[in-house]
């Protein structure tokens, strides 16, 4: 009871944090419209989703690894051994950084002009790779802090970082107002660098006053780490990096589809800006403690199946998947209701809240597949939780273009539904098989401690 409450304190506590890093990523970006104009926010929102991929690839991984890994330490080991996950963590998110950062550095051109369409992008492009290094060491040391139960330190930090950020892209886009486009986007993205440093040092000094002493120079030779550490990491990045390039590719699909179910190029545009930038930001508000919920139940997991077992463990799935519907469903239910209306009003469009009742649905398993993704995460259903993502996001790629091109809008928000629906099926039979089999096996040897 003790453990539950403290899991709901911290849910609450980060959720607060994300939606104060919202309101302040959203007033940045109010102040780099007027300071920098559009065209410079769109060379800069180009870059964006290549940053996205270099952070799927280089962080997602290992991020999730230090997460169980350490949560798992924590439980089943004395002292110590939790730093040596986030030691060996950090020489492999490195070497993936520098795999990364050789086509960066030598192809920016091309990859400037031929996938992201502007050679503008290419001086933000390469600015993003200190930001990712930086980035990397603090979503690794944050990781370590939720795996030990620390939440307060990481939060605030967070605070302190996106402040900064915030601070330092204003700041440097009010020093050189002469800058042109190419070199204002990466202002920007050089703005942010000091928040991302502030984060990674400040956390570093936490985690050695946490621990008391510096991480241990031989932490990596811990047998099997390495190869814990990978079997975990490189299925996750894999399937960060597919799912991105299969969500990227369902965005630009979706406009071409409904011109060709027979609306013009504008109007095509404008649909999917109304599903994407008015409906569905307004369902998914009530969501953002999911997220939350998320980061702390992976760490979390992986710690009691190492204490109590895998039926302790589904017993506190089924119990936080409850919770989630208790808490969802009547909000989406007076979204149902009022959502329409409230969209027309906030948005000033009568087609906004259009399908509202169908893209409900998608919202609450979309948050059932998250929860029911992070216990396969943390209970070692990785290689099985990414097979089931890669092929999913392919399935409702596939659906888009079958049903999209048939339907216009309506067949979008149907293979929007029918893949979560199908994705969410998928995880729930592999979350129940895995603690069916974890049972099966602890009934007949007992609790084994952690093979390290």
């Amino acid at each position: 009871m003790k453990e539950q409450k403290s899991m709901i304190s911290s849910t609450l506590l980060l959720t607060a944090v994300n939606l104060l890093s919202q309101l302040m990523g959203f007033g940045c970006r109010i102040g780099i419209s007027r300071l920098a104009g559009a065209e410079v926010m769109g060379v800069y929102m180009l870059i964006l989703p290549a940053y996205g991929v270099l952070r799927a690839a280089a962080i997602s991984g290992p991020a999730v690894a230090v997460a169980s890994a350490a949560g798992q330490l924590s439980g089943g080991h004395g002292p110590g051994k939790p730093e040596a996950v986030l030691y060996a963590a950090l020489k492999l998110f490195a070497g993936g950084w520098l795999l990364l950062s050789v086509p960066i550095v030598l192809l920016g051109d091309a990859i400037s002009v031929r996938l992201l369409g502007d050679a503008r992008t290419m001086l933000g492009l390469t600015a993003t790779l200190p930001c990712l290094l930086l980035s990397g060491v603090e979503a690794l040391h944050k990781q370590y802090f939720y795996a030990m139960g620390e939440i307060r330190t990481p939060a605030v930090i967070e605070l302190g970082e996106q402040l900064i950020q915030a601070l330092g892209a204003l700041a440097l886009l009010a020093l050189f107002p002469q800058a042109v486009e190419e070199e204002q986007a990466a202002l920007i993205i050089l703005g942010s660098l000091g928040g991302e440093l502030y984060s990674a040092v400040a956390l570093h000094r936490a985690q050695r006053r946490l621990t008391g002493r510096q991480l241990p120079l031989n932490a990596g030779r811990l047998p099997g780490l390495n190869r814990r550490l990978l079997t975990i990491a490189v299925p996750i990045s894999l399937a960060s990096v597919l799912g991105s390039v299969l969500s990227a590719a369902n965005a630009v699909v979706i406009p071409n589809r409904l011109v060709h179910a027979g609306l013009s190029v504008e109007g095509a545009t404008e649909e999917y800006g109304v599903l994407f930038g008015m409906t569905m930001p307004l369902l998914m508000m009530p969501t953002c403690f999911v997220g939350a919920l998320c980061t702390l139940l992976l760490p979390n997991l992986s710690r009691r199946s190492v204490q109590e077992g895998a039926a302790d463990c589904r017993r506190q799935i089924l119990h936080i998947l409850k919770l989630v519907s208790a808490i969802l469903l009547p909000i989406l239910l007076c979204l149902n209701l009022w959502g329409g209306p409230l969209c027309a009003v906030l948005f000033q469009d009568q087609r906004a809240g259009d399908g509202i009742g169908l893209l409900s649905l998608v919202v609450l398993l979309n948050c059932w597949d998250a929860i029911l993704g992070t216990s396969l995460n943390g209970l070692g259903g990785q290689r099985e939780s990414s097979a089931v993502g890669i092929l999913c996001g392919a399935v409702q790629l596939f659906l888009t273009i079958l049903l999209t091109g048939r339907w216009g809008i309506q067949g979008c928000i149907n293979s929007l539904l029918i893949a979560a629906g199908l994705e969410t099926l998928l995880r729930w039979q592999l979350m129940h098989r895995l603690c069916s089999k974890a049972c099966e096996k602890t009934a007949k040897r007992g609790l084994k401690p952690f093979p390290w």
